[in-house]
C-alpha cells in the first residue's frame, strides 16, 4: 500500500510540474529509472 501511495504522488507531482521532496530514496530511485522525467529531492 506504501508503494502504491509512492507511485501516486509522484506521477500527480509529475503531471502538476512539481518536484517531490523526501527522504524515501529507495522506492523514489526506482520511480524515477522506470519515469526518469519525474523530478525528486532526496534529503537525509
Amino acid at each position: 500500500m506504501r508503494a502504491l501511495q509512492d507511485c501516486v504522488l509522484f506521477l500527480q507531482a509529475q503531471k502538476l510540474g512539481l518536484v517531490v521532496l523526501t527522504a524515501n530514496v529507495g522506492d523514489y530511485d526506482f520511480l524515477l529509472q522506470l519515469i526518469p522525467t519525474g523530478r525528486a529531492l532526496f534529503y537525509r
